[in-house]
């Protein structure tokens, strides 16, 4: 211890070290008493400024400890939940219980979602949001207002015996989709995807290394609304190189109407809606259930028709075959449903979709289904609620990002070269600018039931109206924002009347246009829809196709989905299954198409001859003399020419030689199905009509009787031809009976717009005729006696070729246009001029 005498070092004191430089001084017992309190108080000062830091710090660490503690519990208990839920997952979608549910019971489970009430309201989004998450679906910025959350129901309690739905978790890093905010620094420009599974060589493609995949599996997935004006914006890249070492197709037309339902269904049956009878999203059916119902979650599996792909291959090969949310999977109708078909949950990311998908695929050959259909809700959610192309944009790069981790998921194990893999969709959007409500077009009817969408149907359940009446009442009103129709005047091109569920009057609305019952139950944020004519450019949609079997480098024309199904039985070497599409239409898509056996065509004999020179024989009186005696040598030289006759794949028919023209029908006298052929030049036409009704007498039958009978003042006489005004336009077989205006309104404005296209071509091939559907199912009756239904005309000629004499010995790709409308009086539209021909 250092006493006070004692000299103290330099810079200690009793107190404390200070730096006094250059001097050290030196207290002793017998220093001032003022300059020591001095000191002691300042010394007290900066122990207490240092004590209270220290405590400071002290209080830090302890706190920064128990935070740190605090986050281990979390991320370890997060990580423990995250893993359980997984492992349900798994065990839900692979264990075989499931598939025991579906094989047995699927026909009772149906769509978790919005409840009818939804529909009631008016909603057009195919999969609607549920509850709480309904938000998430509406544009940036919005919020749902208290008085309009009636219109956005809660989800319904599952029915007993449903299998639980699936809950979401994440294998991988999942982009963020509803909660981005809407601030355009944050925008992705482009995608972020890096496409390392891309061989933009193509030699180790469709070759598959691993032992068990010698039968391809078929993957097809679905990403609604995805419209084929994406492509255009270079924003999905995933798809692009995918097509590199497969197919795709120029564009894809939907089936009519181009709804979600319809056309998915259409896709894996090759069915028009008319046919499987998923007319629309919802559907109305009173011998089923008295009210509309949505075929989101309908219990009813009589609405469900046609034989699906899926149920197909169980049925041919007892294979497994797996669903992830497709439409219809959930309806056992057929006897063999999916083994594993859970129902639609919103809530489930992407990435679970094609995890489960890629695990799937990857299970023992045992176990592995040889049928996966998947269905995604995006880009049509976006879709419908977009307020601008970046928000379009940004979930196409989202979805870029998620097919890309898909592609590369399947590459890196070795599974991507072993299956044949579909992308596509089921249409495309268009936006929204007018709306129309049935109430007000029907004000104070009763006993109809309205259906909303771009094509409105009105149902007649209780009303004394007829059809012709409801339709007459709103249409021919100036209004150019749509079109109204009945099952009898709908164009048979859209193959939409087949079925009472169309409904008794469509109203179709044009590109912009959509019907609801009335403003209470109208979406309002809704800005785009779909449901439109499939011709509309904005309906389009996708389709890519890569794997073992699919051809590389491949790209088709423009299609219908009516032929998907018939690619996927090739795909899977099953039996052709009876369907609307065309065998073979699809080949190209092929790697190694199967051989189509052709057509057995018969070259149709002349018809049955009279033991009598040919000859003119009027039918009625003639007013030019001379123009008969020219038809009378113009007839035996026509007996002498070298006739190429037609070939058709019917044995009922028989040909009548007219020089360029030829006259063909039914053998059996009492059948009046008639078709007349011209060979027409840009040189062939007359100013002057002939007005001599003729039969020629080279033949038995006698054909004047028929020209006779007509003598009605609601009905005129009307050669079929289109050079109506030459003489042999005016053989008894090429004339007909119409309806008084049926010529003014349609044969006449056609014949101006067929010559039209004569002159443009110089030369071309016309086929005319009568057919008969009197039960509107599409398909020509087998009783073809009487007034005949519809009208048909079909022209051909060879653009590389304009002076070919005969057109049909083109040996290059062959121009045509068809043409098909029912025979009325007037034109329910009253449209003017051939702008019918557009409907």
């Amino acid at each position: 211890m250092i006493s006070p005498e004692q000299p103290l070092p330099a810079f200690i004191t009793t107190n404390g070290t200070i730096d006094l430089p250059p001097r050290t001084l030196q207290l002793d017992s017998e220093a001032s008493p003022s300059l020591r309190s001095w000191l002691s108080s300042r010394f007290t000062h900066v122990f207490l400024v240092l004590a209270l830091v220290v405590a400071m710090l002290i209080a830090a660490i302890i706190l920064l400890s128990v935070l740190i503690a605090r986050i281990a519990d979390v991320r370890s208990e997060t990580q423990a939940n995250m893993q359980q839920a997984t492992n349900n997952m798994r065990n839900m979608l692979v264990q075989s219980q499931l598939g025991q549910l579906y094989q047995n019971g699927g026909s009772n489970s149906h769509f978790a979602g919005a409840d009818q009430g939804w529909l009631q309201n008016g909603q057009n989004s195919e999969m609607p949001c549920s509850g709480s998450n309904c938000e998430n679906f509406l544009p940036e910025g919005f919020t749902i207002p208290p008085n309009i959350k009636r219109l956005l129901p809660t989800a319904p309690s599952p029915p007993p015996g449903a299998p639980p739905a699936v809950k979401a978790q994440i294998y991988g890093p999942q982009p963020k989709r509803n909660d981005e905010p809407d601030d355009p620094s944050s925008r992705r420009n482009y995608p972020k995807s890096r496409y390392s599974w891309r061989d933009s060589t193509c030699s180790s493609v469709g070759k598959c290394k691993l032992p068990g995949y010698e039968k391809p599996p078929l993957v097809i997935m679905s990403f609604d609304g995805f419209s084929r004006e994406y492509l255009d914006r270079g924003i999905v890249k995933s798809l692009d190189y995918f097509s590199e070492c497969g197919a795709r197709a120029e564009r894809v037309l939907p089936s009519y109407p181009s709804r979600t339902f319809p056309n998915h269904y259409t896709i894996v049956t090759g069915l028009y809606p008319e046919s499987h009878l998923i007319v629309d999203n919802n559907v109305f059916d009173p011998s089923i259930s008295p009210n509309l119902e949505s075929m989101k979650n309908t219990k009813y599996k009589e609405f469900w028709g046609g034989d699906p792909i899926w149920s197909v291959y169980k049925r041919e090969t007892g294979g497994i075959a797996y669903c992830f949310f497709y439409l219809g999977c959930t309806y056992n109708t057929t006897g063999y449903a999916p083994d594993i078909a859970p129902q639609f949950n919103p809530n489930v990311p992407f990435r679970e979709i094609m995890n489960t998908v890629i695990e799937w695929l990857r299970a023992p050959k045992s176990q592995r289904p040889g049928v996966i259909t998947a269905y995604f809700d995006q880009p049509d959610n976006i879709g419908h609620y977009h307020k601008s192309d970046d928000q379009v944009n940004k979930e196409l790069s989202i979805l870029d990002d998620d097919i890309d981790y898909f592609l590369t998921t399947l590459h890196d194990s070795g599974v991507l070269d072993c299956v044949n893999l579909a992308i596509l969709s089921d249409h495309g959007m268009q936006k929204l600018d007018h709306i129309y409500y049935t109430d007000d077009m029907y004000p104070g009817v009763k006993g109809i039931v309205s259906a909303p969408g771009v094509v409105g149907r009105i149902y007649r359940n209780g009303t004394d109206k007829s059809p012709d009446a409801l339709a007459n009442s709103v249409s021919c009103k100036g209004d150019e924002n749509y079109r109204t129709f009945t099952r009898e005047t709908l164009p048979v091109r859209k193959h939409y009347a087949k079925t009472p569920r169309v409904g008794d009057v469509l109203l179709q609305g044009q590109p912009g246009t959509s019907f609801c019952v009335n403003p209470d139950q109208i979406d309002p944020w809704i800005t785009s829809d779909h449901g439109y004519d499939f011709l509309t450019e904005s309906m389009h949609t996708v389709f890519f196709a890569r794997g073992p079997s699919i051809k590389q480098g491949a790209t088709l024309p423009a299609f219908q989905n009516i032929e998907y199904m018939n690619l996927w039985t090739e795909l899977l070497n099953l039996k052709y299954i009876p369907n609307n599409g065309t065998i073979g239409a699809l080949h190209d898509v092929l790697k190694n198409p199967p051989t189509v056996r052709p057509i057995k065509r018969i070259l149709i004999p002349e018809c049955p001859l009279s033991l009598k020179l040919p000859e003119y024989r009027s039918c009625g009186q003639c007013e030019n003399y001379y123009e008969a005696r020219s038809i009378g040598s113009s007839l035996l030289r026509c007996s002498l020419s070298d006739l190429k006759p037609p070939s058709i794949s019917s044995n009922s028919f028989c040909f009548m030689n007219y020089c360029n023209n030829t006259l063909i029908t039914s053998l059996k006298q009492k059948e009046d199905s008639r078709f007349f052929m011209e060979q027409l030049s840009s040189d062939s036409f007359k100013s002057e009509e002939s007005t001599c009704y003729f039969e020629n007498t080279k033949y038995a039958y006698s054909n004047c009787s028929r020209v006779s009978k007509y003598r009605s003042g609601e009905t005129t006489i009307h050669s079929i031809a289109v050079d109506n005004k030459t003489a042999f336009a005016h053989v008894s077989g090429a004339l007909q009976e119409f309806p008084a205006g049926f010529y003014e309104t349609f044969l006449s404005p056609l014949n101006d717009l067929c010559r039209n296209y004569v002159m443009k071509f110089n030369r071309v091939i016309s086929f005319s005729g009568l057919v008969f559907d009197k039960n509107t199912d599409g398909v020509g009756d087998q009783n073809i006696s009487g007034q005949p239904t519809h009208f048909v005309r079909q022209l051909f000629s060879c653009p590389s070729d304009p002076n070919l004499v005969n057109v049909m010995d083109c040996s290059a790709e062959m121009w045509s246009m068809g043409f098909i409308f029912p025979i009325m009086s007037r034109d329910p539209n009253c449209l003017v001029g051939y702008t019918f021909t557009q409907m």
